[in-house]
């Protein structure tokens, strides 16, 4: 008689739990997958137990949609100073500036703080030589700082950086067509009212930079 399926899982995890706790690997001497789901489309290549002994699949990320992983991605760097995030973007290369999208409305942006004495014009320390070098090369500057331990300090310290999050909605209708037309925009330019909203948060943060200084 065919044991029935719950069975059937008893005695994966009891193999599992024999495997010293490591995946139990389903692929082949050439590193092929060979189990099929049909039903999810998936090829399974490890199973392993989970905290409560009960045997999960293991699957690549990279069978999943593009925004899966980038929302994984961003999950485990909850913990990293924003810049380094995956969801950041440069918006202007010449200044350094870059910006994420926190919600429609919401987004962080940053640049380096020029007030700060370690950045000011006649400055001649590491962070200005720095702020030189990378000026208009913003992917450079975030793949150095994976491999440059100076590189990665200079991003990383929040005094050398104009930062903050601003919500569109925090402004009237009247306040966001008001920045809007003091650089050139119409209300219905934008494709959408995220554009919009990203380009308000833009505006004011260039307008206010002041207010964005953690070094005071």
């Amino acid at each position: 008689m065919e044991k029935e399926i719950s069975e059937v899982l008893l005695d994966i995890a009891a193999d599992l739990k024999r495997n010293n706790g490591e995946p139990w690997d389903l692929t082949n001497d050439s590193g092929e997958p060979t189990v099929f789901d049909t039903r999810s489309e998936l090829y399974i290549r490890d199973i392993v137990l989970d905290k409560d002994n009960n045997p999960c699949a293991l699957i690549p990320l990279g069978h999943f949609e593009d925004d899966t992983i980038r929302d994984i991605a961003e999950m485990m760097r909850q913990d990293l100073p924003q810049i380094f995030r995956p969801s950041t973007k440069c918006s202007d290369p010449d200044q350094l500036q870059f910006f994420r999208k926190i919600s429609v409305t919401k987004f962080w942006y940053c640049e380096p703080n020029i007030y700060h004495n370690d950045l000011l014009p006649d400055a001649d320390t590491p962070a200005s030589r720095l702020r030189e070098k990378y000026l208009g090369d913003p992917e450079g500057l975030l793949q150095d700082a994976h491999t440059d331990p100076e590189v990665h300090a200079f991003l990383s310290n929040s005094a050398l950086w104009l930062e903050g999050e601003i919500d569109a909605d925090s402004f009237s209708r009247e306040q966001q067509e008001k920045l809007l037309k003091g650089n050139g925009y119409s209300w219905n330019f934008f494709a959408c009212d995220m554009d919009r909203n990203q380009i308000i948060c833009e505006i004011y943060f260039e307008e206010n930079q002041l207010e964005f200084r953690n070094d005071i």
